[in-house]
C-alpha cells in the first residue's frame, strides 16, 4: 500500500490491504505446504468423473502428459475489489504443445477467489463451444475445485438455497460440465501454473477485450 502511494499515486483502502495480505499470505502457505507434500499418482480419468489431486511437481510437461487428454490451465489475477479483473486459460494437447488460448479483462470482482471461479467457467464455456470433448481443467485455487468437485459428485444439501455468486458460478460449470464426454477438475500448485498466471495479469494491466488464438 506504501509503495503504490509513492510510486502510483494510488491509495488502498483499509479493508482492501488486509484482505490482499492474507489472501497472499494463504497464497504463501499453500504454496509452501504444496512444496512439503509428495506428489501424488494420478489416477486415470473416468467419464464425468471429478478428481481432485495435488501435485507438487513444478514440470508442467509430465503433469499434462500424465493425463492423456485434451488439459486446459485457468487462472485469475486480482488487485482489488475496485479494479479491473484478468482472466485467462490455455488448451494443451496430451504432448503438453498448446493449441489454444484464452484471455479477458472483466469488471471487478469482491474477491480473487470470485475471479478464479469465472476464469474457470469461461474456459469450460469457450473449450467446450470449439468441439473438444475430453478435458481435464487445471488450477491453483483449491477452494473452488473442493467446491466444483462436491458439487459434481454430491450436490451438498442446501445448495439450492445459496445465491452467492461463487455458488452460483459453480453451479454453471457443473452444468456445463455434463455436456463433456470426459472432464475432470484438478487442483495444481501454483508455480506450474505461470504461463496462465501471466497471461490473465497481461489481460488485466491491458484491460484487453475477450481474446482467443
Amino acid at each position: 500500500m506504501r509503495n503504490d502511494l509513492i510510486f502510483n499515486n494510488k491509495r488502498w483502502s483499509i479493508p482492501d490491504t488486509i484482505n490482499k495480505a492474507l489472501v497472499e499470505f494463504n497464497l504463501w502457505k499453500e504454496s509452501l505446504d504444496t512444496q512439503i507434500k509428495s506428489p501424488e499418482k494420478v489416477p486415470e480419468l473416468k467419464p464425468r468423473e471429478v478428481q481432485h489431486i495435488r501435485d507438487s511437481s513444478s514440470d508442467i510437461r509430465s503433469i499434462i502428459q500424465s493425463f492423456k487428454h485434451h488439459c486446459c490451465f485457468v487462472d485469475g489475477s486480482w488487485v482489488s475489489p475496485t479494479d479491473c479483473a484478468g482472466i485467462a486459460w490455455i488448451l494443451y494437447d496430451n504432448k503438453a504443445q498448446p493449441i489454444l488460448k484464452g484471455s479477458a479483462s472483466i469488471s471487478p470482482m469482491s474477491s480473487p477467489l470470485e475471479v478464479e471461479a469465472e476464469a474457470l467457467r469461461q474456459a469450460v464455456l469457450n473449450v467446450r463451444r470449439l468441439g473438444y470433448d475430453n478435458v481435464i481443467f487445471c488450477g491453483d485455487a483449491s477452494i473452488l475445485y473442493d467446491n466444483i468437485k462436491l458439487r459434481m459428485l454430491n450436490a451438498p444439501k442446501g445448495w439450492c438455497k445459496d445465491h452467492s455468486l461463487i455458488a452460483t458460478l459453480s453451479q454453471d460449470i457443473r452444468n456445463m460440465a455434463t455436456s463433456f464426454k470426459h472432464v475432470s477438475f484438478c487442483k495444481i500448485s501454483r508455480s506450474v501454473n505461470y504461463a496462465t498466471d501471466s497471461l490473465a495479469k497481461n489481460a488485466r494491466v491491458r484491460k484487453l477485450c475477450p481474446v482467443i488464438c
